[in-house]
C-alpha cells in the first residue's frame, strides 16, 4: 500500500526516496509494483502510470492523484482521437481483479504493457496461496490503444543517429 502525498504534479525528492525503499524488494520476474491507496483503489505504479480497461472504457486516476507521464498523455490523446471513453478515477482493486479487466502500465521505457498476471500480496485463496489474477487475453481495444500510442511516438520521433547539436 502506498500513495503520493502533496502536489502530484511535482516530482518530489522525498517521494523518490520512499519509492526506492518500497521497490527495493521487487521479486524477480515482476515488472512493476502497483500502488493501492488507503481507499483500496489502484493509483499508479512505482515508475509507471496505470490504466484499466473494462467494458470498452479506459479508467485511470485523475490528475489530482497521479503525475501524468508522457505515454499516459499519448494514451489519453489516442482515446480522444478514437472516441474511447475515459473515466478519470482510481479504480477499486476489485475491478482490477475482474476476469474481463485489462490492466495497463505505461512509461517512456515500456510504452504500454498489458499486465498478464496481477499478484495481490497479503490476500490468500482457500488453499493459503497468494492471490494471482490471470489476464492472458488482449482485447481488440487494448491492441488498438497500444498501436495508436506506438504510431504517435513514431510520427513525433526521430532516430538519435540523425540528431545534430
Amino acid at each position: 500500500r502506498g500513495e503520493r502525498t502533496g502536489d502530484v504534479r511535482v516530482k518530489d525528492v522525498s517521494w523518490t526516496e520512499r519509492r526506492k525503499s518500497i521497490g527495493g524488494g521487487i521479486p524477480e520476474g515482476v515488472e512493476e509494483l502497483v500502488m493501492v491507496g488507503h481507499d483500496d483503489r489502484v493509483t499508479e505504479g512505482l515508475s509507471s502510470n496505470v490504466a484499466i480497461v473494462v467494458d470498452g472504457k479506459v479508467y485511470t486516476a485523475g490528475a489530482d492523484k497521479v503525475l501524468s507521464g508522457t505515454i499516459r498523455e499519448l494514451l489519453l490523446e489516442a482515446c480522444r482521437d478514437h472516441d474511447v471513453e475515459v473515466v478519470y478515477e482510481a479504480v477499486p482493486v476489485e475491478m482490477a481483479r475482474r476476469a474481463d479487466a485489462e490492466m495497463l502500465i505505461m512509461s517512456t521505457s515500456r510504452l504500454v504493457l498489458s499486465v498478464e498476471r496481477l499478484i495481490i500480496p497479503g490476500e490468500f485463496n482457500e488453499n493459503g496461496e497468494v492471490v494471482v489474477v490471470e489476464h492472458p487475453i488482449e482485447s481488440q481495444l487494448v491492441s488498438s490503444l497500444k498501436s495508436w500510442v506506438k504510431g504517435k511516438i513514431e510520427v513525433d520521433s526521430f532516430p538519435l543517429d540523425d540528431y545534430e547539436e
